[in-house]
């Protein structure tokens, strides 16, 4: 009976997720968070919504074959692919806010230079390393 009667005082005492959220707000530094999580998934919208644009574009002014523009819109996917693998396990290390920025650092810089990319094999790396930080917006 007394071991009953300590597992029911315990259960009371705890509270759920949502009663927690509730007594602590919903302020300042939440807004913030809020507000750079949208904004990394929206660039990262931005960047698959590139490729349905870019691999159009180029095959006609780089004379690229389906096979190319496939692969120009497939490496991003196996980037993200390998940087959710990787980044997740290092957000485990080092903590999730230096990976997310490291993430939205990586999709901005390397969104950037895909514009200065003159070949298919410079684009195809550049690509990989923009879907390498899209898979660490997930993590």
């Amino acid at each position: 009976q007394n071991s009953q009667d300590a597992i029911i005082e315990q259960t009371s005492s705890l509270i759920t997720v949502d009663d927690a959220i509730e007594r602590l707000g919903y302020g300042k530094y939440q807004m913030l968070v809020t507000l750079a999580a949208g904004l990394g998934f929206v660039a990262d919208a931005m960047e698959i919504l590139l490729l349905s644009f870019l691999s159009v574009a180029l095959e006609s002014l780089w004379g690229l074959s389906a096979n190319q523009a496939s692969l120009m819109t497939g490496i991003v996917f196996l980037g993200a692919m390998t940087g959710t693998l990787v980044l997740g396990r290092l957000g485990d290390i080092l903590g999730r806010r230096p990976i997310f920025l490291f993430s939205v650092v990586l999709i901005a810089t390397f969104g950037l230079v895909t514009a200065a990319c003159n070949s298919f094999s410079a684009l195809v790396l550049v690509r990989f390393i923009v879907g390498f930080g899209v898979g660490g917006l997930t993590i």
